[in-house]
């Protein structure tokens, strides 16, 4: 399990350049899928079964949209989220850490005290990537979560109540 989930992150760098290439090049690969959602294009030339694993990581979604890191990303997310939902071989959709933001916070921001409501907070301040994310598993991939530094406390209950079917790869 571990060779797995290490084998997955060293691979995760090389997945996101190419997704990111394939969605910055063009917004029509030219591949065409029968069940992709209307005006999005495949993000690749699909084979005949569903074997491959797509590992991303490092999204860093805020709680505050004026400072966070994610703003001018998020549309980008969503549309190579979409892309995903698009394949007829993907298996998987990994995302290996550093989902939910806790760490990125100004110094003048309000400290809390309840940190179930801050993530809370966190999901509905980027309700339509969770959207996408329950979207993505509809179609058919499992989404796996695996918990980074920035997330560590984010509790499983409360990422469970915004995507009841990921699967949560966490420490015992």
């Amino acid at each position: 399990m571990k060779t797995r989930i290490l084998s997955l992150l060293l691979a995760c760098s090389m997945v996101i350049s190419l997704a990111l290439l394939t969605i910055g090049c063009s917004s029509n690969t030219g591949a065409s899928v029968s069940d992709a959602p209307e005006g999005v294009a495949a993000l690749w030339e699909a084979g005949g079964t569903r074997d491959k694993i797509v590992v991303i990581s490092d999204i860093h979604l805020g709680i505050d949209d004026s400072y966070t890191e994610m703003v001018k990303n998020r549309p980008l997310l969503i549309e190579f989220l979409r892309h995903l939902q698009s394949t007829t071989d993907v298996r998987e959709l990994v995302i290996a850490g550093d989902f939910l933001d806790e760490w990125f916070l100004p110094v003048y921001y309000p400290s809390y005290t309840d940190e179930s409501q801050f993530y809370k907070d966190v999901i509905a301040n980027n309700q339509s990537v969770i959207d996408e994310l329950n979207n993505v598993i509809d179609s058919g991939i499992k989404l796996v979560y695996v918990p980074g530094n920035h997330d560590m406390t984010l509790e499983a209950g409360v990422l469970q109540e915004a995507i009841p079917n990921i699967v949560q790869a966490r420490d015992t």
